[in-house]
């Protein structure tokens, strides 16, 4: 039995959340370290199955508890979702528009590309530009009569 493993047995037992009980498994195994290619944890089979069964649900729930500015910068840091598909030009779409379609199957890449672009022109952050145009909008403002 490793260190860790009678704590995460415990856990279990109290049927504690399989999401902070992942959190605190993989700092208690260090597993940054080990994916910044440090050595791998010594798991027991117990541990190694844990990891396995849970890791998914794990990363939804992970997605999940995100902030939406959370989002956008991931967004902007992870890279193409198809990298295999050439890039659209989209330098002459609105900010606005290019906002709406960084979600959409075809044209996200190439909008995250863009809107990214203007961003670090402005010297901010995706979710911080994203910020700036949703309130420089016209019809967000309101005409108090």
């Amino acid at each position: 039995m490793s260190k860790c493993e009678a704590e995460l047995r415990r856990r279990l037992s109290n049927r504690d959340d399989i999401y902070d009980t992942m959190c605190w498994f993989l700092s208690a195994i260090d597993a940054q370290a080990c994916a910044d290619g440090g050595p791998e944890p010594d798991l027991s089979w117990f541990e190694r199955e844990f990891l396995k069964d849970n890791i998914d649900r794990y990363r939804e729930e992970q997605m999940r508890r995100m902030t939406i500015w959370e989002l956008l910068n991931g967004a902007a840091t992870e890279g193409p979702v198809h990298p295999e598909r050439p890039r659209i030009d989209m330098s002459d779409v609105a900010d606005k528009e290019l906002i709406n379609k960084m979600v959409d199957d075809y044209y996200g890449d190439s909008a995250v590309e863009e809107l990214v672009k203007r961003a670090n022109a402005k010297r901010l952050t995706l979710a911080d530009y994203a910020w700036y145009v949703v309130s420089q909008d016209p019809a967000r403002r309101t005409n108090p009569s």
